[in-house]
């Protein structure tokens, strides 16, 4: 009879261990000899920033997709405003190229009734390495302050 291989749940203990250890791994050098792939150039911009309108109310922004040649690509949405510095991204591994207002409140905690300033970045992935691309041009837009309404 085989014994039965019980595999533990990840505990903290289990991460406080094992994850710098592969860190300080994926730190170390190459060996002799071997190759490393070179990184491939970054996403374009991400173009035309824009506020989309309905019934003339503030609905949500979109832009114009990057191109990407080498890999999967993503975009970061940056904003600054009230409690937004602008130096992290709000929104991580986006694909989709619009946002909604009810987006930015109920998924990205924006307030009603602030301004905030929004750029997207282009993440490419290529040759084992990230790539960002240059901002997208800024837009500054006032969630309603009725949003909740």
């Amino acid at each position: 009879m085989r014994p039965h291989l019980r595999v533990p749940r990840r505990s903290s203990l289990w991460l406080a261990l094992v994850v710098p250890i592969l860190a300080v791994l994926a730190l170390a050098p190459a060996p002799a000899g071997a190759t490393t792939a070179t990184p491939g150039p970054a996403p374009t911009a991400p173009q035309n920033l824009r506020a989309v309108q309905e019934d003339g109310v503030f609905a949500g922004i979109a832009w114009d997709r990057s191109t990407f040649q080498a890999g999967p690509f993503w975009y970061h949405v940056h904003a600054r405003g009230p409690g937004f510095s602008g130096s992290g991204p709000i929104w991580n591994n986006m694909f989709q190229t619009t946002i909604t207002v009810g987006e930015l409140v109920e998924l990205a905690y924006l307030e009603p009734g602030f301004t905030y300033t929004f750029t997207i970045v282009a993440v490419g992935h290529s040759g084992g390495v990230n790539r960002p691309s240059e901002p997208s041009n800024a837009l500054t837009v006032t969630i309603p302050a009725d949003y909740w309404q």
